[in-house]
């Protein structure tokens, strides 16, 4: 429920139908009855001959290679509550744009989003998200280009984060209270800083044509959208989520 996986795969039929050259990968292990609902509703759309080589869908978690990250032109997360996000920066970084909800920790790399005004009422969700896909879709590629060039070279730097979080304190507490408060890059578990800097954006979108899985599948083929995306390189019009 928190992901909005029932959402997506609501959403599915009418995605697959408008954009007849969008292609759709959903991944990860059921959590609960809306994954369970999500499941059986993705694979009953997979299994329909139309929509062959278009959806694939992994119920079980898969660590992500890299090489998927930069196949996607879009990484869907219509998230009802995201308490931070780290999948769209990584995805971010790979040059894809995030389509989905302003929720929690979402919203802070290049993407499409919109704020749920009533996270219970799920005909206006789906609407909602319907209308964020739209507009990705129809975006110009030269406008995309220079979103997935932005995302790949966002930053999030921690003396930036402490001085907002250092902000917030002084907004809150009573005047002198700051004193107390020391924040620095030492206070800061070393481990945190050390995967940080080794997880720094790529400058580069290199083509990939294809991604490999194991079962089910072993090769999911994918054909670029064309724009260069920074690698100077030149694919063939198509677009993934």
């Amino acid at each position: 429920r928190q992901k909005g996986v029932d959402l997506l795969a609501d959403v599915t039929p009418w995605l697959l139908s408008t954009f007849p050259n969008a292609q759709l990968v959903v991944i990860g292990p059921i959590c609960d009855g809306y994954g369970h609902y999500a499941a059986q509703t993705l694979q009953a759309i997979a299994d329909k001959p139309e929509n062959e080589g278009r959806l694939h869908v992994f119920f079980e978690f898969k660590a992500l290679s890299d090489e998927i990250k930069f196949a996607a032109d879009f990484c869907l997360m219509p998230s009802r509550d995201e308490p931070f996000g780290y999948v769209d920066v990584e995805f971010a970084w790979r040059g894809a744009l995030v389509v989905g909800a302003r929720a929690g920790g979402l919203g802070k790399v290049p993407g499409f989003y919109y704020v749920a005004q009533n996270r219970e009422n799920i005909v206006r969700l789906r609407r909602e998200l319907k209308t964020a896909i739209r507009s990705a879709m129809q975006t110009p590629d030269a406008q995309l280009e220079q979103m997935s060039e932005r995302a790949m070279n966002c930053s999030f730097p921690l003396e930036e984060w402490q001085a907002k979080l250092m902000k917030l304190y002084g907004e809150i507490l009573p005047q002198g209270g700051l004193a107390d408060i020391s924040l620095s890059a030492d206070s800061v578990p070393r481990v945190v800083n050390n995967v940080v800097s080794s997880f720094g954006p790529p400058r580069t979108r290199a083509q990939s044509s294809y991604v490999s899985f194991s079962s089910p599948i072993s090769v999911f083929d994918i054909t670029m959208e064309a724009e260069t995306r920074g690698g100077g390189l030149s694919w063939e019009p198509r677009r993934h989520a």
